[in-house]
C-alpha cells in the first residue's frame, strides 16, 4: 500500500498547482491534493481568518495516517496542523515557508507593507493577470518562462476563481501571523525546503524554521518561491527520499 501524502497549496492559488509534480509522485504515493477553504472546489466556502482554523479545516479532511507537505501559506498551515495534533502526520516538509510573512524590526525576513500593499492592489485589479505574473517572476529569466506563467495560471483556473474576500482573508491572516515562539513544539520529524532565490519568502526564513524546530533538516536550492514547478525532478525525488520512500 502506498504512503498517503497531503499536500497544501499557497495563497491565491488551488490544488491545481501541484499537477505537474503528481504523474511522478503517483508512482511512490496516495496524493492528496488538498483545496484551502475559499479556493478550487472549495470555492464557495469561506475562508477561515486564523491559522488554527485553517488547520483544523485540513485535518477534518485529510487521512488518520499520512505525509503532509505544504507550500507558503500551505506550509504555514501544516506546521501549524503538526503542533495541533502531531500523531495524525507521520513527517512534514515545508516548501518556501516561513512562520511570519510580515518583516519588522525584530524579524528581517520577511515582506514590507508596501510590497504587500502592492500585491493586494494588484491581485484586486485583475486576479488573472496578477497570478500570470507571479508565475512569471519566479520562473525567472528561461526562454519559455512566459509561456509557462500562462500555462500554469491557467491551470489554476479550471477550478471556480477564488473571490476577492477570499484573498483578502488570507492576505490578512498572513499579515497577522507570527508563531515563530511555538515552533518548538512540532515534534513531528520535518524537512524545509528553501529556495535560494526565493523573492517572495527570503531564504532565511526557511533556514530559521529549520535551526528552530526540534527534528528538521534543511534542503536548499537554487530556485524562487515555486521549486515544485521550476525544479520538479529534484524536487520530487527529495520529496520521496525525505518520506522515506522507496526510490
Amino acid at each position: 500500500m502506498k504512503p498517503k501524502l497531503v499536500l497544501l497549496h499557497g495563497w491565491g492559488v488551488n490544488s491545481q498547482v501541484w499537477n505537474a509534480v503528481l504523474p511522478e509522485l503517483n508512482k511512490t504515493f496516495e496524493v492528496l491534493p488538498v483545496d484551502l477553504p475559499g479556493y478550487g472546489s472549495l470555492v464557495d466556502h469561506q475562508s477561515p481568518s486564523n491559522l488554527d482554523q485553517l488547520a483544523d479545516s485540513v485535518l477534518d479532511r485529510s487521512p488518520e495516517s499520512s505525509i503532509w507537505c505544504g507550500w507558503s501559506l500551505g506550509g504555514m498551515v501544516a506546521m501549524a496542523a503538526a503542533i495541533k495534533s502531531p500523531e495524525r502526520i507521520n513527517s512534514l516538509t515545508v516548501v518556501c515557508s516561513t512562520p511570519k510573512f510580515m518583516q519588522n524590526n525584530q524579524w528581517p525576513h520577511g515582506s514590507t507593507e508596501t510590497a504587500m500593499s502592492n500585491l493586494s492592489t494588484q491581485f484586486e485589479k485583475d486576479y488573472r493577470k496578477a497570478l500570470a505574473r507571479f508565475f512569471l517572476l519566479q520562473l525567472g529569466t528561461a526562454p519559455d518562462a512566459r509561456s509557462r506563467s500562462r500555462e500554469l495560471a491557467s491551470e489554476v483556473f479550471d477550478s471556480p476563481e477564488a473571490s476577492w474576500s477570499t484573498l483578502e482573508s488570507g492576505l490578512k491572516l498572513l499579515h497577522e501571523t507570527d508563531f515563530r515562539s511555538t515552533l518548538a513544539q512540532i515534534q513531528t520529524k520535518t524537512h524545509v525546503i528553501v529556495g535560494t532565490e526565493d523573492r517572495v519568502i527570503p531564504a532565511d526564513a526557511g533556514r530559521f524554521l529549520a535551526s528552530q524546530i526540534p527534528q528538521a533538516t534543511l534542503h536548499e536550492i537554487n530556485a524562487g518561491h515555486v521549486p515544485f514547478l521550476t525544479h520538479p525532478q529534484w524536487f520530487t525525488q527529495t520529496l520521496k527520499q525525505v518520506a522515506g520512500a522507496k526510490l
